[in-house]
């Protein structure tokens, strides 16, 4: 998968952070190098969302708006189905709703088209009347 510059910049501090290992080792492991549980995940989820405020914040959450951001950025449906390992069009069109700020993008966009167009057509009809 491939990942925004952030990304690569938050694993490369994390990297250097946990020092050198095997490269075919975990990302993420406990400080003795050995394999997260789930309820090590938990635990640190706990005391993060509590820091930032949201109690009620689920870890799916944090999936979902990816998802949702990738699809929103012009991801098609297959490109967001790869991303999130999906297999059928059913669960990866849940990352496929509109929100006000991209709809009104879109409809800009489409504005811009129409206006190309609408040029485009006035000056080959002008040309022909040989204005």
């Amino acid at each position: 998968m491939h990942l925004p510059d952030q990304g690569i910049d938050a694993v490369d501090d994390h990297l250097r952070v946990r020092g050198a290992s095997d490269p075919a080792a975990n990302l993420f492991a406990r400080p003795d190098g050995s394999a997260l549980r789930a309820h090590h995940v938990h635990s640190a989820w706990q005391t993060a969302r509590r820091r930032v405020g949201l109690p009620e914040a689920h870890l799916h959450d944090l999936r979902h708006a990816g998802l949702t951001l990738a699809a929103q950025s012009g991801a098609t449906l297959a490109e967001v189905m790869r991303r999130a390992g999906h297999s059928s069009t059913r669960a990866a069109m849940i990352y496929q709703h509109a929100a006000d700020r991209r709809d009104a993008e879109v409809a800009n966009r489409l504005g811009r088209l129409a206006e190309g167009t609408r040029a485009t057509r006035t000056g080959t009809q002008r040309a022909r009347r040989g204005i």
